[in-house]
């Protein structure tokens, strides 16, 4: 179930239509993985040598089957259980409780009181997702208002029914060069289908995936360095299959690689007939290309 303006749910419909395409086509090359994503997965998900290893692959395919089943859209909060996710595209619902010694933000939907962090994030992220304490209740996915008017206007179909705000204009002039100092050309592809697969992987049918190390679990560089973690619960240790961005990354990378692209453990790719060599290809100029 959606909340926010026809043009927001439109749009949000198309992304997780796109979402839910990523998860089938990742689950089912677990499956039958050619030499292609398999190359592709021990990148992100590490090698398939131990008895550990191949736990790590059942729970990312379990992770991909349970956001799947996530796919009917409700038409009414009394429909949904606590498999599915309420997504909001505003923050208007919340309530400011001044209750204790604090104000505190109050969600009438989740009957709980939000982290100071879980609104501050949008200040500094794409979306967040919380699983309510309440076992009975929905997981919720709150898009970022500012990420949401990026997004739509970089779409065609979109951008005349948005007045995207300064945040959204300035993420505009940003996305390229993020990607060249931080992240790689990868990172920015499917970026809304990713942040959709990213944040389902976070509810409880996606697998309760977290962001391991924080920020620093997200990006193909970072998933790269994690990729052969192995998760010690003795240790507080979390290995890639509880990562987000790695779940997101290889649902992306499965796509592209099914549509002629040649995707490099650098996290540069090649598209079909581009004749540039890919360590050639400068990030920069994948403006106007980012939301493929």
């Amino acid at each position: 179930m959606m909340i926010g303006t026809d043009a927001q749910k439109d749009f949000l419909r198309q992304a997780f239509d796109n979402a839910f395409t990523l998860t089938a086509l990742a689950s089912s090359s677990l499956a039958t993985m050619d030499a292609r994503a398999m190359e592709v997965y021990g990148w992100i998900f590490g090698p398939e040598e131990s008895e550990a290893d191949q736990v790590v692959k059942e729970l990312v395919k379990l992770s991909f089957e349970g956001m799947g089943g996530m796919s009917d859209e409700k038409s009414s909060a009394s429909d949904l259980s606590r498999a599915d996710v309420h997504v909001h595209c505003t923050h208007k619902r919340l309530e400011l409780s001044h209750q204790g010694i604090k104000p505190r933000w109050y969600d009438p939907e989740l009957e709980e009181h939000l982290r100071f962090r879980d609104i501050f994030d949008c200040n500094i992220a794409m979306a967040y997702t919380i699983v309510p304490s309440a076992a009975l209740k929905p997981s919720l996915i709150q898009i970022c208002p500012w990420f949401l008017e990026y997004a739509m206007n970089k779409d065609p179909k979109f951008q005349n029914q948005i007045k995207a705000g300064i945040m959204a204009k300035l993420a505009g002039k940003l996305d390229e060069w993020v990607t060249g100092k931080v992240y790689t050309p990868i990172d920015l592809v499917q970026l809304f289908d990713k942040v959709i697969v990213h944040e389902m992987s976070h509810t409880r049918n996606g697998g309760r995936t977290d962001d391991v190390g924080g920020f620093g679990g997200y990006g193909w560089k970072n998933v790269r360095a994690l990729s052969t973690q192995r998760t010690d619960v003795a240790a507080g240790k979390k290995g890639p299959e509880k990562n987000a961005d790695s779940i997101a990354l290889f649902a992306s990378a499965v796509q592209l690689l099914g549509v002629g692209v040649t995707i490099n453990e650098d996290g540069t790719f090649v598209r079909p007939g581009d004749r540039r060599r890919a360590l050639g290809i400068d990030p920069l100029k994948l403006k106007g290309r980012l939301l493929i």
